[in-house]
């Protein structure tokens, strides 16, 4: 009967489709250790650091199934699961483990002839659980606070909404994306929750130049606003007198995508971020990226990615170790990653991927080196 009535009303039939993916990679700089030895001036009295930087395996998991359920000719349920996490082989390197989970329910409308993909409205709800350890990056241990371990402060369970609208203005193409989400922390016995809530607005057009050069254009503003976690003062002090601590941003892209033949795509992209601190404008910052990325196509089974990405982030107001003795704080990053996928079959592909990240500071526990490299299989269904 159900099938009779989708026939009716011209609706297709319900599918589902669901990814598995499996692999073996290595991490030359697991829990992200600052490259050189600092004097840590955070502490009273002040102490000599020596990093140690661990390496070792991993096997990196990645889950995905999505059922769709058209109720209409234009209008689709959407029901889907997404699953990522990376556990390290070396009973030494637990605490790198990261593990998320993501349910989201929701509805698709196709608009426009109803046969384009960037012409819909969309909306959904979403479940999430998120577990990673919090630790002392020179040396991989459980952080603790007057003797209690805070080791489990950034696990979390949140919950959502989302909406996105994709249109066209003749042959301009324009989003609209927003959702709002709070998430609730592990309580720790001394240190404040992390508890959060946090809405976001973006929208983007995107300009046809020629017949293989597109600009993009997008805005978003975001807001995090804590519960407990407490905000800065002049001297980067987080007093229990000052108030619970909020963000808003303002990020600016620019983004120009060009076809160079029929197997080769490139992408440049920049970004201009503003962060305010609303209490006193201590951890404001301004951030700059650039992304390039190129994909290739080799054959129809074989195609190849390259991305780089710089980032230059300075903060107005905020110090290194957050002592007004010590130098504005700042950051400086270079990421090179590059993938490459081998498909079989329709249902099965082999893909490697290695990724070297480089950050600079002016605070040296946010200095650190790392590569990863690592190799799975992917099964579609």
């Amino acid at each position: 009967l159900s099938v009779r009535a989708l026939e009716k009303i011209g609706a297709s039939q319900p599918y589902f489709e669901s990814t598995f993916a499996a692999g073996f990679g290595h991490d030359s700089n697991a829990f992200r250790a600052p490259d050189k030895p600092y004097t840590d001036v955070s502490q009273d009295p002040a102490e000599a650091v020596d990093p140690v930087e661990q390496s070792g395996s991993y096997v990196p998991i990645r889950i995905g199934a999505t059922y769709f359920n058209p109720v209409s000719d234009r209008s689709t349920f959407i029901a889907s699961y997404r699953h990522r996490g990376d556990y390290y082989t070396d009973k030494a390197l637990d605490n790198a483990d990261e593990t998320d989970h993501r349910l989201r329910l929701g509805m698709e409308r196709a608009l426009g002839d109803g046969k384009s993909s960037s012409q819909q409205f969309s909306y959904s709800a979403e479940l999430r659980t998120h577990a990673e350890t919090n630790f002392d990056r020179d040396d991989g241990l459980d952080r603790f606070d007057e003797g209690v371990s805070i080791a489990d402060r950034f696990d979390y369970n949140g919950i959502g909404v989302r909406a996105e609208l994709k249109n066209r203005v003749g042959r301009n193409r324009y989003e609209i994306t927003g959702g709002y989400t709070v998430r609730d922390y592990e309580d720790v016995a001394t240190a404040s929750s992390y508890d959060l809530s946090a809405y976001w607005l973006r929208g983007a057009l995107k300009i046809p130049l020629a017949r293989t050069t597109r600009l993009e254009i997008g805005y978003q503003h975001y807001v995090r606003s804590f519960d407990e976690r407490r905000a800065r003062d002049e001297n980067g002090e987080a007093s229990a007198a000052n108030p619970a601590l909020e963000y808003q941003y303002g990020m600016l892209e620019l983004g120009l995508r060009h076809r160079v033949s029929k197997s080769v795509v490139t992408e440049l992209v920049y970004s201009l971020t503003n962060r305010e601190d609303k209490f006193v404008g201590y951890n404001d910052y301004s951030k700059d990226k650039i992304s390039f990325e190129t994909t290739v196509e080799f054959s129809d089974n074989f195609a190849a990615q390259l991305e780089i990405d710089y980032r230059d982030q300075q903060y107005d107001n905020a110090f290194a170790f957050d002592d007004p003795a010590q130098p504005s704080k700042e950051y400086e990053e270079f990421q090179v990653a590059v993938s490459a996928l081998y498909r079989f079959t329709d249902q099965l592909s082999l893909r490697a991927d290695i990724k070297q990240e480089d950050i600079d500071s002016s605070d040296p526990r946010g200095e650190y080196d790392r590569l990863r490299a690592g190799m799975s299989i992917y099964w579609e269904f």
